[in-house]
């Protein structure tokens, strides 16, 4: 129900909003809590109360009044929403500091993203290792992810150039596109942006 919810509702904000919602809930869960509040979960999010519960009561999810909620239950309805429960491949564009950073240390995986390369317009960088996972030049880009049906696209590049980033990354195919810092780019529709603030 929560799929077919989602695709005929046609709404990117809401698909966001959910995206929003599983990242939050998978820190949670990562520090061991088994109970989110629905306050709290609008306030981290940045969504507003009203809007969090009109999502989960559209779906069945919460009782009119209900405040506080079981992490696994909502992450899974949150998985289901967004189509996946398993942890998804990624490539990262833009090996810099911050980009070697998250290359070494992985934190997405926290949300269910796994960066399997980096991408780096450094021809000093290209096929070299970072973190243990391959960089490669840009010209590598659209035929590994063809090839490796990556949909996830991590930006960790300088402020200036993130809306080019991100073009670059849904024009070789990536539905999904996390940007670390800079302005909010504009995607397409049916692309799910996660932005960090």
């Amino acid at each position: 129900m929560a799929q077919r919810w989602i695709q005929g509702s046609g709404n990117q904000e809401a698909l966001s909003r959910w995206a929003q919602y599983r990242r939050y809930l998978a820190v949670l869960r990562g520090r061991g809590r088994t109970i989110a509040s629905l306050p709290r979960l609008a306030e981290i999010t940045g969504v507003p109360e009203t809007t969090v519960r009109e999502d989960l009561l559209a779906l069945g999810f919460a009782a009119r009044r209900q405040e506080r909620f079981d992490v696994n239950d909502l992450l899974l309805l949150a998985e289901r929403v967004l189509g996946d429960r398993r942890q998804q491949d990624a490539f990262l564009l833009g090996v810099g500091q911050l980009g070697s950073a998250l290359l070494s240390v992985q934190p997405l995986e926290l949300y269910g993203v796994d960066i399997i390369a980096g991408f780096d317009p450094d021809p000093a960088l290209a096929n070299t290792e970072v973190g243990g996972r391959v960089v490669l030049g840009l010209d590598k880009l659209a035929s590994l992810a063809q090839r490796l049906n990556v949909k996830v696209g991590v930006v960790a590049v300088p402020a200036l150039h993130t809306q080019a980033a991100v073009t670059s990354l849904i024009e070789v195919g990536m539905t999904s596109v996390w940007v670390t810092r800079g302005s909010r780019p504009k995607v397409n529709k049916g692309v799910v942006l996660e932005y960090g603030k």
